[in-house]
């Protein structure tokens, strides 16, 4: 295109632009066909009825039938009444004097068109936002929603955050089944011949775990590990966040409940093999223990200490989370966002969640999060405690404290059991077990023992 004539097309008015688009689609064969392959984003449309001859355009492709002009007017306005008679002829009359007045455009016009129309929409969105935010800004000015600055900010940005979602047009990802199937067979030759290649799956850390979940958790969804008070919840996601960074992957540990001293802490435990207690308290620390501390934080330094970023975060909503994990996915590739835990996270409007409802909202950012960044989430979660109330204190999906939503919307959830913590004399001491409830990418319903040794923060596969 011409540098002249792009200036032109540039400079046509919206209301001009959408007519063109509306009669070449209509009256181009060309235009029509493209039409019909690329559905036209009639959400851009400011003009109503235009928007509606266009709704129905694409409502007969999807049907597989040829939208002719006729079926349009016959459908904008079904013939069971004089009015819509009248209704009809007046249609009829106004898209014949429509290709008259603005003539089809060809091809590669139209399809700038529609970039433009589009490009506008969204920056008239932005500027609406930007006005929005300006607002929210001096509000926030005036009257602090938090005491602290901190809290004020992280609750301003949340709300930033929700507004921009409100503009945020998804992407849509489809493809017919024989395009599909291409696809996936590419994409599976391509993992066998590069075993290196980007999976759909992020390892757990542990082969005895990875196996029945065919791979590890799974990518653009959220898992949830959960127990009761005492089970080693914590212990376990640090340890497996340590372990899949050991194993090339990028992860995240977001920590609510702790502060950041307090997780290096754990960290410095399990690696160096010294115990928590005395790491706590130091002035109990022996001269080998000073070693293997030292030791341990070069080694983890120089091989895979860069993998895995840990951030003490005492606000988290959803869409904090969102920021958070995207910021992270960009600057740093992260694949494997852990969250401890999802029980104490805030509402984005601030509040603590207590209705069925907020937690409901929380699962569905959750599960949008984990498919708009492509990121495997896992969730701590607490277990409400009707378990206690059982004989078997072994805890099932419905135990899930505070909403069946997280029970439906997770792709899998693992329960922590450690039979000590109720019976005292049981043979099974320091043995944690991996009860996998609900997993819908792999083996569900079964349990993998673990050992643990919590004075140095480590649990371990049972090798046989």
């Amino acid at each position: 295109m011409s540098k002249q004539k792009k200036e032109v097309v540039q400079n046509i008015k919206p209301n001009r632009r959408e007519n063109i688009i509306l009669s070449s689609a209509l009256f181009d064969e060309e235009c029509k066909m493209h039409a019909m392959q690329q559905k036209i984003p009639t959400q851009h449309f400011n003009n109503q009825r235009i928007r509606s001859i266009l709704d129905i355009f694409n409502g007969l492709v999807e049907n597989n039938t040829p939208p002719t002009t006729r079926l349009i007017v016959e459908q904008m306005y079904p013939q069971d009444n004089e009015i819509n008679l009248q209704k009809r002829e007046e249609l009829h009359r106004s898209l014949k004097e429509l290709k008259n007045k603005v003539p089809p455009v060809p091809l590669e016009l139209f399809k700038e068109q529609i970039n433009l129309l589009v490009k506008h929409a969204k920056l008239n969105n932005f500027d609406t936002l930007l006005d929005e935010t300006k607002a929210r800004i001096q509000a926030e000015l005036n009257s602090p929603s938090y005491k602290t600055k901190d809290d004020s900010i992280d609750f301003l940005m949340d709300k930033i955050e929700t507004d921009l979602d409100k503009f945020t047009l998804e992407k849509i990802k489809a493809l017919n089944l024989g395009e599909g199937l291409k696809d996936s067979f590419q994409k599976v030759k391509e993992q066998r011949d590069n075993p290196s290649s980007e999976r759909a799956y992020v390892t757990t850390g542990y082969d005895s775990l990875d196996g029945p979940l065919s791979g590890g958790f799974a990518r653009s969804e959220f898992s949830i590990i959960s127990a009761r008070p005492s089970m080693g919840k914590t212990v376990v996601m640090l340890n497996m966040a340590i372990e899949a960074a050991k194993k090339g992957t990028k992860v995240l540990f977001l920590t609510v409940e702790m502060t950041l001293e307090q997780c290096l802490q754990r960290a410095l435990s399990k690696t160096s093999d010294v115990k928590l207690q005395k790491i706590i308290q130091p002035e109990h620390l022996t001269h080998t223990d000073m070693q293997s501390l030292e030791n341990s934080s070069k080694e983890v330094a120089s091989v895979y200490g860069s993998k895995l970023l840990i951030e003490e975060t005492p606000y988290l909503s959803p869409s904090s989370m969102r920021s958070r994990a995207k910021y992270y996915q960009e600057l740093f590739g992260v694949e494997l966002v852990f969250v401890d835990y999802v029980q104490i996270m805030r509402t984005n409007q601030g509040k603590v969640p207590s209705e069925i409802s907020d937690y409901e909202a929380i699962s569905d950012s959750l599960m949008n999060t984990a498919k708009e960044l492509d990121v495997a989430f896992v969730m701590g979660s607490q277990l409400s405690r009707d378990v206690e109330k059982r004989e078997d204190k072994r805890p099932l999906d419905s135990d899930l404290r505070n909403s069946g939503r997280f029970e439906q919307d997770a792709a899998l959830i693992i329960h922590l059991y450690r039979d000590e913590v109720y019976n005292k004399d049981t043979e099974d001491k320091k043995v944690i077990e991996f009860l996998i409830g609900k997993n819908r990418f792999g083996v569900g319903h079964t349990m993998i023992p673990f050992s643990h040794d919590f004075s140095t923060q480590s649990i371990f596969e049972n090798v046989s």
